[in-house]
């Protein structure tokens, strides 16, 4: 059994963990869809490292993968995969193998066999992408032996230590070179020095002349641009001042010019040639002084590997513009005040596999835009953690594949915060892209989010506030085919979901405050607006449900409508939602949804193992009360309860006091003004429903939804409330059979602040199991279990 396993499990996030075992695999994903393993381990000594089977759609990020057997073994149709900065190493098998699985990319990483080959293509393999890798290996450095593995793409990558360096038996369609700018490029051999391949014109680093050249594969295939001398020397540093072309030095792999002034420039400023170049402008400002000149670049580069880090630009008309710059980075900068026409962030010519992060953009045009140029197409971008505040498009991107846009906040003036397109139909469009935890804030945008032609994306758990009122959140149009738009807020507007495209899911999702339409679906057909997992219908949340009640029901308390008084269930035909063609009703909409803005303060310091803290929402007090307030249903410990308003201020306080039932008939002053007020709990346990009244009624309605609820654990157990926080306060050892902490409810956060569950090495055994949806685990330790963390099932 895995020390890590997902089976049946999507939209999953394995952050910071270790899964070890020592009879099974490391970490295993088993019919799992769009999950990402980041900065974890996976380690085996009878099994595989890290273990996907008809798992498409992952990645695996800053992960390592060790073994005896394969390090990373990819099979049985996992398509669709990224492997990027990761590690295999394994001390009989190959690094990584794929089997059977097609359509990976394996990008910046390291694969190391110390007595077999390095990378193993086989059987039916097809378009692997293998770029900028290190490969050390005993036998073959990348290995395929069959013939029905073709089209992938192999160059860019060090290869070293190898008897033979590549064995292909997949057919001239598997290619190991590449041209950039009219240049042969290949990969790097660490015996090319002992070759006689020259570069002889220009001096740019690639092989060109000689005996040997090109360099002879066995199976009689040639790589035609092996890389001269381009790892064995290390890294070289430049102090600059100004504007220049950056380009690096034969025999050099890496440079790094570091700029320590604010150059000026009236057109481009610096002109990246080379490959593996890094400019770090240590927080100085690059600053066009000729804002109109069209076309010009604060950095500009055609050039593999580009990075740039810590720079301040202002006023181009391209703040970086990357022509097939592919494989590079753009991080920790600042863009403002390009111009109205211009951008901050431009890419185009099959730019691909490119990492932007952590910037901060605030541009007078589009922020960041991929041009569609021909067949070309930008494919494996990762763009994350920035902030984006544009007047013209957040970003704008056509033919946009494979890639992931996940944590940043975008704030949108008149053009969509997101707008993709596929530029045209071609009918077989498939993007796999994933736009997932962004912050969308739209002031004059419309609609915020944008699909045209575009297919096969996730949009899934992002916020999305419009501040105009006759704007759209999401709209698709023009056979945008087969997109979930699962667990996201929608907040304002006047319609929160727009459909002129058919096929497409839609549930899980917060629609609020929509002015018109929470789902207008224009002659369109075939849309979902619910699922069913296990015996439970999921739909979607509408603020006006509160209306149907008590009409629409729900008997079983899991936050989904089960029944109805009168007919009200399915939830259709109200006066916003529009359904058109085939679409069907929402027959689950929930029923309860967090306060988005809420105020929560939270004592834990009397809390002990065994002890609840219920946090309830907030009330609306539209008149005045008379002074007292009845509580019921209460059982446990003493507790404090303070009212205050939305700044904090304190006008209320209750000590409580205990006995066997709990705490009951409380007498106070309720403040006398209206207003919004928040209930906020201090410290223990107690269950409680809460009415108020008296001689001047109830003029608002009191609501009792609870926005945080935490329960303290010490031994193995059954987590079965919705939507309730864990805390394991104490290491514990066990010798349960099967499962030892088992989820089976939704929305539940399970945080073990560092303790360990110590199993007592039995076979089927878990530490944690889980079969429900949106599971969260953290700052865990699981040892000496067969499955340390097993999720079946369980999505998001």
């Amino acid at each position: 059994s895995p020390g890590i396993g997902l089976s049946s499990s999507s939209n999953n996030n394995i952050i910071n963990l270790m899964g070890i075992s020592n009879t099974g695999l490391g970490i295993s994903l088993s019919s799992s869809s769009n999950n990402s393993i980041i900065n974890s381990t996976g380690t085996s000594n009878t099994s595989y490292g890290i273990y996907l089977t008809s798992s498409s759609n992952n990645s695996i990020i800053n992960s390592t993968g060790t073994s005896t057997y394969p390090a990373i073994y990819l099979i049985s149709n996992s398509n669709y995969n990224q492997i990027i900065n990761s590690t295999g190493t394994s001390t009989i098998s190959a690094g990584i193998v794929v089997h059977s699985s097609s359509n990976n990319s394996i990008i910046n990483s390291t694969f190391t066999s110390t007595s077999s080959a390095g990378i193993l293509i086989t059987t039916r393999s097809n378009n692997t992408i293998i770029r900028n890798t290190t490969i050390n290996a005993s036998t073959y450095g990348i290995y395929i032996p069959s013939s029905d593995s073709t089209n992938n793409s192999i160059f860019h990558n060090y290869l070293y230590r190898a008897s033979t360096y590549i064995y292909n038996l997949g057919g001239a369609s598997n290619t190991f070179n590449t041209t950039a700018g009219g240049t042969a490029q290949g990969n790097y051999y660490d015996n090319i020095l002992t070759k006689e391949i020259y570069d002889y014109s220009p001096a740019d680093n690639y092989g060109d002349i000689g005996g040997d050249y090109p360099y002879s594969l066995s199976g009689g295939y040639y790589d035609w641009g092996p890389i001269g001398a381009r790892y064995n020397s290390g890294e070289a540093v430049e102090i600059i001042s100004g504007c220049q072309a950056l380009a690096n030095f034969p025999d050099v792999r890496d440079k790094i010019f570091y700029l320590n002034a604010d150059p000026n420039s009236g057109g481009t400023c610096f002109n990246v040639t080379g490959e593996n170049i890094t400019l770090d402008c240590q927080g100085h400002t690059i600053t066009n002084t000729g804002e109109t000149t069209p076309g010009a670049s604060a950095v500009y580069s055609n050039g593999t590997n580009t990075t740039i880090r810590n720079c301040i630009i202002s006023g181009f008309y391209y703040g970086a513009h990357f022509h097939g710059a592919n494989y590079s980075t753009i991080r920790d900068n600042t863009f403002y005040k390009n111009t109205n026409s211009g951008y901050a962030i431009y890419f185009n010519n099959l730019t691909s596999s490119n990492n932007i992060t952590g910037n901060n953009i605030y541009s007078n045009g589009t922020a960041f835009y991929s041009n569609y140029s021909g067949n070309s197409n930008a494919s494996f971008h990762t763009i994350k953690s920035n902030t984006i505040r544009a007047t013209g498009y957040g970003m704008h991107t056509s033919m946009f594949f494979d890639s992931n846009v996940s944590y940043n906040n975008f704030t949108a003036n008149e053009s969509s915060a997101l707008y993709i397109s596929s530029a045209h139909d071609t009918g077989s469009i498939i993007t796999h892209d994933v736009f997932s935890n962004n912050k969308i804030t739209s002031y004059s945008a419309n609609p915020a989010v944008y699909l045209y032609y575009y297919r096969y994306t996730n949009i899934t758990n992002n916020h999305i506030i419009l501040k105009n009122s006759s704007a759209t959140g999401i709209r698709l149009i023009n056979s945008a085919l087969y997109n979930s738009i699962i667990n996201n807020t929608i907040e304002g507007g006047n319609t929160s979901i727009r459909l002129e495209a058919n096929s497409n899911y839609i549930y899980g999702n917060y629609l609020l405050n929509a002015s018109t339409y929470y789902v207008n679906t224009h002659a369109t057909s075939g849309n979902d607006f619910e699922e069913t997992v296990g015996a439970v219908d999921r739909g979607n949340y509408y603020d006006d449900i509160n209306s149907y009640w008590p009409n629409i029901l729900d008997t079983n308390a899991d936050n989904y409508a089960d029944a109805s008084i009168g007919g009200a269930l399915p939830y259709q035909a109200s006066t916003k939602t529009k359904w058109n063609g085939s679409a069907s009703s929402d027959s689950a909409p929930i029923q309860s949804i967090p306060l988005l803005n809420a105020s929560i303060s939270l004592n834990t310091n009397a809390m002990f193992a065994g002890d609840e803290v219920f946090v309830y929402g907030k009330f609306n007090f539209t008149n005045r009360y008379s002074n007292y307030m009845n509580r019921t249903n209460l059982s446990g410990y003493a507790y404090d309860v303070y009212l205050k308003d939305w700044n904090g201020y304190e006008t209320l306080a209750v000590s409580g006091t205990t006995n066997d039932t709990g705490h009951y008939n409380s007498s106070f002053t309720v403040p006398t003004e209206p207003g919004n007020y928040t209930l906020i709990v201090n410290s223990t346990y107690f269950n409680e429903t809460t009415n108020i009244g008296g001689a001047y009624g109830v003029v608002g309605r009191n609501t009792t939804s609870v926005l945080f609820v935490s329960t303290n654990i010490r031994s193995c157990t059954n987590l079965n409330i919705s939507g309730r926080s864990y805390v394991l306060n104490e290491s514990f050892s066990t010798s349960a059979s099967l499962g030892c902490i088992n989820i089976t409810a939704e929305n539940i956060t399970l945080d073990c602040q560092g303790y360990m569950l110590n199993g007592n090495n039995a076979t089927d055994t878990y530490g944690i199991y889980s079969i429900s949806f949106n599971t969260t685990i953290q700052n865990c330790r699981i040892e000496n279990f067969s499955t340390g963390i097993y999720l079946n099932g369980a999505d998001n």
